[in-house]
């Protein structure tokens, strides 16, 4: 079943403001509401021709054994991209300054960092540490952003990531704050 469905201003979907072709009315939101319906409408249709379909034919009745093999895939599947996340340890001498967060999607993970440092200095010290997990694979050097304590004057720098959950600059001048937002790989 073809679902014909133009959408809202012709098909060219909405305008932000301060455009006023696509107002937020009734008429445009039944325009969405009767598109969503339609969709509805056809996935139940096809769900169920498909039944039919197999209780009308019983070549394609699937064994219990190929139903759990496929669920197991499934879970083991879901597990490799399951999120979860964390947040570093800061050590003493360095605050949170707005975000601390690590967030895993299978090896994949996005760390975000603010850290303001007790003085203005180097910060070649480690400044975070990386919970278990969470580690990149290898030593991982990505480019950051510093910046003074009146937030005026940023600088680049280099933040390296130890395998063993350390985070320092690498390379940069002085500065009170790190700002560090990096995706990398774990093992």
């Amino acid at each position: 079943m073809a679902i014909n469905f133009t959408g809202v201003n012709g098909g060219n979907g909405w305008q932000n403001a301060p455009s006023v072709s696509t107002p937020l009315n009734a008429e445009n939101l039944n325009i969405d509401e009767a598109g969503i319906k339609a969709a509805c409408n056809g996935v139940d249709d096809l769900n169920a021709r498909m039944i039919q379909s197999i209780l009308n034919d019983p070549t394609k009745y699937v064994s219990a054994a190929v139903v759990y093999s496929l669920a197991q895939t499934v879970q083991s599947l879901n597990d490799k991209l399951a999120v979860t996340s964390s947040t570093c340890v800061i050590p003493t001498g360095y605050t949170v300054n707005g975000r601390n967060s690590i967030i895993k999607t299978g090896k994949d993970i996005r760390l975000t960092l603010n850290i303001k440092a007790a003085s203005s200095h180097a910060l070649t010290a480690v400044f975070a540490n990386v919970p278990e997990g969470y580690r990149p694979a290898s030593e991982e050097d990505v480019f950051a952003c510093m910046y003074d304590a009146s937030g005026a004057n940023i600088y680049p720098c280099m933040v390296k990531i130890y395998p063993g959950g350390g985070v320092i600059v690498s390379s940069g001048t002085l500065g009170m704050y790190v700002f560090v937002d990096i995706i990398y790989k774990t093992t």
